[in-house]
């Protein structure tokens, strides 16, 4: 298939060789069915959920219109998927669910039902809580957001923790988070990023105008001829918002941290890592951190001595941890993977 040019606004697939095939007022075979059965097969056909890192833009202040102080860390547009171009009724079905959210001029269709927008550590404090507090103005995100993720640092003093719990204004932290929490009336899960992992790959078989970054080729065992290699590191804080090769398409996979000990021996480790199981946190450190975090939540609220509506207003949603992997992919890989991008 071919790759759809999609503007920001008022969507329309561009004509193509397939497109003129099967227009979108042709009637497909698949259309027969029930239509019980085609919405069962759409939804299986929708992509999984994806992961967008925001944040503030360089020169942005409380008095910037929100969808101007926001910027994505991956600059590229993302047009509604490709569902949206088979028929009339797929494109529907489709743009019901996926609305386009634009930042600084930017364009992603996004389902925040299930999407999942990232706030990293790098921001730190000021700009993490100026970054939140544009977003609840940004109407899409605020009536529609269900998870919002953070990110972690981890470090051999500190272990794992995050700027908001810092000592000095811990309680300041944690109460203005509860307050612009507060205001995404459909946030149902908080999930901190425990461990974050890149995995690149690359068909070496090809001259491709793209090449991986100068760290990774020299990484590259000499005289290697696999058609395919992978590459996986554990980036800085922000080299993925300041390293241009980054922007490009990806995909994300998940691996949720389990409520089990660290000594069982069926605890999983996810497969895409190239670290050893001590090299990146525990589940009794993200234990350690989720207890801190909710007591601090706590003490928080405690203080303030609101009312009872007030406290369940406040309330923090389902509190989650996970590693995060970010996959990226050359055109040429994608293109012999069959995924349209």
């Amino acid at each position: 298939m071919a790759v759809l040019a999609i503007p920001s606004i008022g969507w329309q697939p561009q004509p193509t060789s397939h497109s003129d095939q099967w227009p979108l007022n042709k009637t497909l075979p698949i259309l027969k069915l029930p239509p019980e059965l085609r919405h069962i097969i759409w939804e299986f056909a929708l992509p999984a959920p994806r992961i967008y890192e925001v944040l503030d833009g360089p020169e942005a202040k409380q008095t910037t219109p929100a969808v101007d102080g926001l910027i994505f860390a991956n600059v590229r547009y993302e047009p509604p998927p490709i569902l949206a171009a088979v028929c009339l009724e797929t494109r529907a079905f489709t743009l019901r669910r996926f609305r386009a959210l634009t930042l600084s001029g930017i364009t992603k269709y996004v389902d925040l039902s299930c999407d999942i927008i990232l706030l990293e550590p790098y921001l730190l404090v000021k700009r993490l809580l100026r970054t939140l507090q544009f977003l609840i103005q940004v109407p899409l995100v605020r009536n529609n957001l269900t998870c919002l993720a953070l990110g972690t640092s981890y470090g051999m003093n500190t272990r794992l923790t995050h700027p908001v719990l810092g000592k000095k204004v811990l309680e300041t932290n944690i109460g203005v988070l509860l307050s612009r929490l507060s205001k995404l009336p459909k946030l149902k899960k908080l999930l901190f990023i425990v461990h974050q992992e890149f995995q690149f790959e690359w068909d070496l078989s090809t001259a491709e105008a793209q090449l991986p970054p100068l760290f990774l080729l020299r990484s590259i065992p000499p005289g290697s001829h696999a058609a395919r290699q992978g590459f996986r590191f554990k980036p800085a804080y922000d080299l993925h918002s300041n390293n241009h090769f980054l922007r490009m398409p990806y995909e994300n996979a998940l691996f949720p941290y389990s409520p089990g000990s660290q000594d069982d021996s069926n605890r999983p480790v996810p497969e895409f890592t190239v670290l050893r199981n001590e090299d990146w946190p525990s589940d009794d450190e993200w234990r350690r951190f989720n207890h801190r975090f909710q007591r601090a939540a706590k003490a928080s609220l405690e203080t303030k001595q609101p009312g009872k509506a007030t406290i369940e207003r406040e309330a923090l949603p389902a509190v989650e941890g996970a590693c995060l992997l970010w996959r990226y992919k050359s055109q040429h890989s994608r293109a012999h993977d069959g995924s349209i991008l």
